[in-house]
């Protein structure tokens, strides 16, 4: 009984237990915080709602197009995790040999794409990043 006692006090002192009974410290912000935080509040206020529409047409490039477009933006998304994964599984020389090769693509493969008109724009895409994502995986 008392080894088990001494076990539970030992793990408490390395974890940090409080008593059960001892109340949590509570923090009150500043006074000062509150009325920044009211002032905020009424400044967003103020402000228009900003609709995807609206968002996306602040954007240019590639980024426009992914902001309208769902599908693209999945594709997009979808590639940048599988390189994510590959640099992460790559050493120093092979992450910046990855990083080289997907700007390339993005240069030589992805951008002459937007180029096109939207339905062969769409085809020329799905064709790139399908290829794309396939020699990523096969790098895995």
């Amino acid at each position: 009984m008392r080894m088990t006692l001494f076990a539970i006090l030992a793990l408490c002192a390395l974890i940090g237990c409080q008593k059960a009974d001892a109340p949590a410290p509570v923090e009150t912000p500043p006074a000062d915080a509150a009325v920044a935080s009211d002032k905020r509040d009424a400044a967003d206020a103020k402000k228009p709602i900003e609709l995807p529409s609206d968002r996306c047409a602040k954007l240019d490039g590639f980024e426009k197009l992914t902001c309208a477009d769902s599908e693209l933006k999945r594709m997009d998304d979808e590639l940048a995790s599988l390189v994510a994964r590959l640099i992460a599984h790559s050493d120093h020389n092979g992450k910046a040999d990855v990083r080289a090769a997907q700007s390339k693509w993005q240069r030589e493969v992805r951008n002459p794409c937007m180029e096109l008109g939207p339905p062969k724009r769409q085809q020329c895409f799905a064709a790139a990043y399908t290829a794309r994502m396939n020699e990523v995986r096969d790098a895995l």
